[in-house]
């Protein structure tokens, strides 16, 4: 609740034309997102499409507000990114439902800041405007005419990490339309797993790993780790997933135990028409050939550093230093990696 307070005071502090009403569809869609706009795919896209003509650019295109949600401003995109902005706006209504009992919460949170005096908000407008509304249907809230007079509001509901990522988000789209594969390549602990797996639900596609590819005993030899990106076992990549998978087979590969040095059970994935692999190595020029779209993610080494070290601990931080983050970083300058992905999108502030 917190979070929410100081998001009602962010907005009456940047739209000081906010009516009662347009508090309530704030703290509305906090609670239950924008699903009550979907349409099909294609319509919803339109209106997007029409809406991004009208749309002036803002001072903050991706305004959070709260839940993990933001309202992305469509005066800030492009006409090409209306498909990936639809679907996103779609998945997002499909997971946000909301519930009575945390609107109402909310709604006494908001009255008590009016009564406050925490918001230019008097509490009796607050009660006019919620006067005959039925709380226990609660249908959505409808921008004041001051309010869309002021600032002529075009925007949708997403979830904030999809906003902020949209330009990766963007090449996915364009390669689930046309078919294919994506590579998410990029710094270790820059969130390279996490986008993947949002990109596999948002997308509903198979998404395989760089990490179950590590060299066997016999392949680690100096000669080996003196190539930039040698120590991945490329050519099994290639063989088990990447030649398969672009010839509309299933794919049956092995994962790698890096603990027993030993291959697992094999996984089958039915042929698909789009999937993701992401890991650092994945744009191997050996490999990239295969690929239709590529993004590339990094932070800043602060950031890596503190997530390493939250997710694995010192010892493991060391290792991290001291040996893979070198062979990274040899391999993304050796092979211009950067240079050869789509997209390159810093993570700092985003995971």
């Amino acid at each position: 609740m917190q979070e929410l307070e100081q998001i009602l005071k962010d907005h009456a502090a940047r739209y000081p034309e906010m009516q009662a009403v347009d508090d309530l569809k704030l703290v509305y869609q906090n609670e239950f997102g924008g699903g009550h706009l979907v349409q099909n795919g294609e319509e919803t896209r339109e209106n997007i499409l029409r809406e991004q003509e009208a749309a002036a650019p803002v001072e903050v295109p991706v305004e959070p507000i709260g839940n993990g949600l933001c309202r992305l401003h469509l005066g800030s995109t492009r006409p090409q990114e209306a498909g990936v902005i639809a679907r996103l706006f779609a998945a997002a209504s499909a997971e946000v439902t909301g519930s009575s009992a945390g609107f109402v919460k909310k709604l006494a949170l908001l009255r008590a800041l009016c009564e406050e005096g925490a918001l230019p908000l008097d509490a009796a407008q607050l009660d006019a405007a919620l006067a005959d509304y039925p709380l226990d249907r609660h249908p959505p809230f409808s921008h004041s005419d001051a309010f869309r007079a002021a600032y002529a509001p075009h925007y949708r509901v997403l979830r904030l990490a999809d906003a902020r990522a949209l330009a990766a988000f963007a090449v996915a789209e364009q390669v689930a339309q046309t078919g294919g594969l994506l590579a998410i390549d990029g710094r270790c602990a820059s969130g390279k797993s996490t986008l993947a797996a949002r990109i596999g639900a948002v997308y509903g596609c198979p998404v395989f790993h760089m990490d179950d590819y590590f060299l066997p005993a016999e392949l680690r030899t100096a000669e080996r780790f003196a190539e930039p990106g040698g120590n991945v076992h490329r050519e099994r990549v290639e063989e088990e997933i990447l030649r398969p998978f672009s010839e509309g087979r299933p794919v049956v590969y092995r994962p790698f135990d890096c603990h027993s040095m030993t291959l697992k059970a094999p996984v089958t994935v039915p042929a698909a028409p789009f999937a993701v692999v992401e890991g650092c190595y994945a744009m191997h020029p050996a490999l990239r050939g295969y690929f239709a779209g590529a993004v590339f993610l990094t932070h800043s080494p602060q950031a890596q550093r503190r997530r390493i070290l939250a997710r694995s601990g010192e010892k493991m931080l060391a290792r991290f230093e001291q040996e893979w983050i070198p062979l990274e970083e040899r391999y993304f300058s050796g092979c211009a990696v950067p240079q050869a992905c789509g997209v390159q999108l810093d993570t700092t502030d985003l995971f």
